[in-house]
């Protein structure tokens, strides 16, 4: 949002952005959280033969950042 009210500024469209001086508060960053063998063997046991390669797949190769 001040990304935009910042261009509209620029642009002349409004004079002042009222966004401007908003202090945002710090987002705490929680570490990042691992199944452990076992609990990835008990998941991996429940699951139908077909999703267990897709599942294990998931379980070695991990996801990329924004695929949470």
């Amino acid at each position: 949002m001040s990304s935009v009210m910042r261009a509209a500024v620029d642009d002349g469209i409004i004079a002042v952005s009222s966004s401007r001086s908003i202090d945002l508060p710090t987002i705490a960053v929680e570490p990042s959280q691992w199944f452990t063998l076992d609990q990835a063997q008990s998941i991996l046991d429940e699951l139908p033969a077909p999703w267990r390669t897709m599942c294990l797949l998931g379980f070695r190769a991990g996801l990329r950042w924004g695929e949470p």
